[in-house]
């Protein structure tokens, strides 16, 4: 029996949207942005800004579209029952324990970083030598004034765990659409599914769902227990897409062939696009940047396919860590910012340190602690130790 082929092209963009989301979350103290955790002194909006947009306008897409795409393969591979049970395995369970753990780690978090702010604030009423000048009306929010459901929404619960919570919604609503659709026996043309054309309604969906989350470049943010309709709508056409994509040979051997061209065409959208949202044409901007992700999306299937679909060992070894990289980073990320955030040093040499210290820390962690564990075969299948050149075993491939 031929095995079934390994996308690793694929492996690798869900991989790299997981180890992307680190630097991401690592440059947010840098954008000046006053509902993060930290501000950096070194904040510096201008440079920060470019990579935090791009990244954000194509991570979690790429990520959302890729995992439908699995999601089907799995489905007509080992049916829905496998489905469900592997998905519950690998998305539940992490998200369930996840969040167990989070939510008291982020409270003390909160609690540091807001201390460290009342101590900024009271310096800097010491140096101008002015008294409170904030109206607590006026900044304070009444508890009648948002409803329950829009609390259910933004309070933050999941924190970056969001994206296992949205996955099990929409793998809720695969499971029947994918039954009723298997029953009916339809297929989509092909043509619907090839680019450019499936521009045509994709780029359209997209920008209905965008227009859902004003004033955010690309997809808004929701952390709450109760699902946000127009973020899961969002990321619902990515995956179902994805899962559409399956099996065509077009999008496994095609797509993005000339990947340099989609990538040449998403530059100038994203310079207009970003210039748009900063000046409040934020309706323009979202139409702009809805079909902006798209671009990115194919560029980046065709780059991935040319260069990186050999199965190479480094690539396949930081594909699989991603997921414990993506699981654990976040608590850490946030406590060196807070650490590190007076610092009078370089803040691209800050967001080194952080980024990469902590993603080389949790890689240790992998490889001694997680990678051959019941954790390791938990989430990402279980892998064997290669035996030593003295022991006299014969190499088995993990």
């Amino acid at each position: 029996m031929t095995p079934a082929p390994r996308y690793h092209f694929l492996d690798g963009l869900r991989g790299i949207a997981m180890l992307v989301g680190i630097f991401f979350h690592a440059a947010m103290s840098f954008m000046d942005y006053s509902g993060w955790w930290a501000q950096d002194v070194r904040a510096d909006p201008a440079s920060f800004g470019v990579m935090v947009d791009l990244v954000h306008a194509s991570r979690m897409p790429l990520f959302f579209m890729v995992s439908g795409f699995f999601t089907a393969m799995m489905w007509k591979r080992r049916g829905v029952r496998e489905v469900v049970k592997q998905r519950l395995l690998r998305i539940g369970v992490p998200l369930v324990v996840g969040t167990i753990l989070m939510v008291p780690i982020m409270s003390e978090l909160d609690e540091w970083s807001a201390a460290v702010k009342e101590e900024r604030a009271a310096e800097e009423t010491l140096q101008s030598g002015q008294g409170e000048l904030e109206n607590e009306e006026q900044v304070a929010t009444s508890e009648e004034e948002v409803s329950w459901y829009w609390k259910g929404v933004f309070t933050p619960v999941f924190y970056h765990l969001w994206f296992l919570y949205y996955l099990l919604w929409l793998l809720a609503i695969f499971v029947p659409v994918a039954w009723l659709w298997q029953k009916t026996g339809k297929t989509m043309p092909d043509f619907l599914v090839k680019s450019p054309w499936c521009l045509i309604a994709l780029a359209p969906l997209t920008f209905w769902a965008q227009l859902g989350m004003p004033f955010s470049y690309g997809p808004g943010t929701a952390l709450g227990v109760l699902p946000w309709g127009p973020k899961l709508g969002y990321y619902a056409i990515f995956f179902f897409f994805g899962a559409l994509a399956f099996g065509r040979g077009w999008w496994e051997e095609k797509a993005g062939t000339r990947w340099w061209l989609w990538f040449l065409a998403a530059l100038p959208l994203f310079i207009v696009t970003r210039a748009w949202i900063y000046t409040n044409d934020h309706y323009y901007a979202q139409m702009g940047v809805s079909l902006l992700t798209w671009l990115l999306l194919i560029g980046l299937f065709g780059f991935f396919r040319r260069y990186l679909n050999g199965g190479h060992p480094v690539v396949r070894y930081l594909s699989d860590a991603s997921y414990w990289l993506y699981l654990g980073h976040f608590p850490l990320i946030v406590a060196l910012q807070i650490l590190m955030q007076d610092w009078e040093i370089s803040a691209w040499l800050k967001f080194s340190i952080i980024a990469f210290g902590v993603t080389g820390f949790l890689l240790v962690i992998y490889e001694y602690g997680v990678r051959y564990t019941w954790v390791g075969a938990l989430l990402n299948g279980r892998k064997n130790r290669l035996p030593s050149p003295s022991s006299g075993q014969r190499p088995t491939l993990s």
